[in-house]
């Protein structure tokens, strides 16, 4: 098995790109479990609800910020579909339409 270590503060605001090279937002969180006693990233979340979770889920509760145009999906990505290369690359190892978009 081939590991791949990563600065999180480098990756979070990278463009994502599916296998085709199309963009499919910007990586906002990462979800992280303790396995083994070590924290592993299980989950990437792409996309405008991902960057609400990063930033605070508390603006949800600000008067009026609920009327702003939002837009309200996020991708959950498996770390198994996910191939980190070069700096400031990250590329999901299936096609946008076969990706898991959750709507809010």
């Amino acid at each position: 098995m081939e590991l791949h270590e990563a600065h999180a503060e480098r990756l979070l605001g990278t463009k994502v790109r599916d296998v085709n090279g199309e963009v499919l937002g910007r990586l906002e969180e990462m979800i992280v479990e303790v396995i083994d006693g070590e924290p592993v990233v299980t989950e990437f979340h792409v996309g405008p609800v991902a960057l609400l979770e990063r930033i605070g889920g508390f603006l949800e509760h600000m008067p009026y910020f609920r009327l702003l145009p939002f837009p309200k999906w996020e991708y959950r990505i498996p770390w198994t579909d996910v191939e980190l290369g070069e700096v400031g690359r990250v590329t999901v190892k299936v096609a946008k339409e076969r990706l898991r978009r959750v709507e809010e």
